[in-house]
């Protein structure tokens, strides 16, 4: 082989020795022999039709193994099993004038066989003569003749007749019942299936033992007598919840629930007056439409530039809102134009305190956005306060202003 090295010999020539070369370490080629001390026979490949390559372990003819082996291909015919032995005893195949090479089971004298279930007829008869012993006590019958009968079916067994089942009776249709299909706001039969109840401007006097329907305002309320026979109707309180005011002291833990209208286009629905009763809204997919912070009317915003340095409240967007208002600033982001890096402080008020500083380097700048809104005195405006005199800085911010 190719793998195969060269060692030096007493000659010049050297030997030949096989090897494989696995990497950069040579691994010598060997064969295996056997036998006792000062003896070498070569291992014999054993015997099959796989090829000779393949390695095999012949067993010796006085090992166990081989014995064992042998008493199982004793007990293995040709055509399967050969068992001739349970727990040491020999197995008879029974009696009878079946193939005697039918296996049988035979119950033993002492064994209680229960019986149960349900027996029928076979349509094979059992006939012959039947005969009795003289005397008294138990008596043996025996079955003259036994006719033989091959077992063979290609179809169902015939197991006798089966006992007739009791014709079902057909149920009637059932028809609908009397003023169950009545719809809210149609007209009564006056006989109602449903819990409902019936509007009449006077109710029909009757007597007692007979049936009345329930009556109710031309609203559906269910009016509620102040006598036996009288139309008096009781006050009809307000549903739990329904009577607490705006701002009132909310007594009750169980209130309505509310429902949304579905909308595919906030911007096609038509605004209503302020003050109106107006519906909520949601997505076809049922969740609430919302808007972060105010609605839009709320929304501020202003962008002024600064070469001065000086601190400036804004005076357009920004400015002192009114009044009990505050402005809420989520947005400011800083421009600078300049070769020269600056901050700018944001004041509430020109001469107010510092709220936030925000760094803006040269010919650059930054953008603040605030998660929690940044929050400024009632009425008071938007300043910014550049740390330098330099051309150009801009400033943006957006809000919103709220009274809270």
């Amino acid at each position: 082989m190719a793998d195969d090295i060269i060692l030096p010999t007493s000659d010049a020539g050297g030997a030949t020795v096989a090897a494989d070369l696995i990497g950069a370490v040579y691994y010598p080629r060997s064969k295996i022999s056997l036998g006792a001390d000062g003896t070498a026979v070569d291992a014999t490949g054993g015997a099959g039709a796989v090829g000779t390559d393949t390695q095999r372990v012949t067993l010796g003819s006085d090992d166990p193994a081989v014995t064992a082996l042998e008493l199982i291909d004793n007990a293995v015919s040709g055509a399967g099993f050969n068992i001739t032995q349970f727990a040491g005893a020999g197995i008879s195949m029974g009696t009878g004038v079946r193939d005697p090479g039918t296996q049988r089971v035979t119950i033993a004298t002492d064994d209680a066989v229960p019986v149960t279930g349900t027996f029928y007829q076979a349509t094979q008869p059992v006939s012959g003569t039947v005969t009795a012993n003289a005397g008294t006590g138990t008596f043996a019958v025996s079955l003259a003749t036994v006719p033989t009968h091959a077992v063979t079916q290609s179809g169902p067994w015939d197991i006798g007749t089966v006992s007739t089942v009791s014709t079902v009776t057909t149920c009637s249709t059932v028809t609908t019942l009397t003023g169950s299909g009545v719809a809210s706001g149609a007209t009564d039969s006056g006989n109602p299936h449903k819990i409902g109840g019936v509007f009449n401007t006077t109710q029909p006097t009757v007597t007692t033992g007979q049936r009345v329907d329930l009556q109710t305002n031309n609203r559906g309320a269910l009016l509620v007598a102040s006598g036996v026979n009288g139309l008096t109707v009781s006050t009809l309180t307000q549903l739990q919840g329904s009577s607490t005011a705006h701002d009132g002291a909310d007594s009750t833990t169980n209130p309505h629930k509310i429902g949304a209208r579905a909308t595919t286009s906030i911007s096609g629905q038509t605004p209503v007056a302020n003050n109106d009763r107006t519906n909520l809204y949601a997505g076809v997919d049922g969740v609430l439409v919302t808007r972060p912070h105010c609605n839009l009317e709320d929304v501020v915003r202003e962008s002024v530039s600064n070469t001065d340095g000086t601190s400036t409240a804004m005076t357009v967007g920004l400015a002192a809102p009114g009044a009990g208002i505050k402005l809420n600033i989520t947005k400011i982001t800083i421009s600078n134009s300049s070769a020269t890096f600056c901050t700018v402080d944001i004041r509430d008020g020109a001469a107010g305190a510092v709220l936030w500083t925000i760094p803006a380097p040269a010919t650059g700048g930054a953008c603040e956005v605030f998660d929690v809104p940044l929050r400024f005195t009632a009425n008071t405006a938007f300043a910014y306060d550049v740390s330098a005199a330099i051309s150009t800085v801009t400033i943006s911010a957006v809000g919103f202003k709220s009274a809270v």
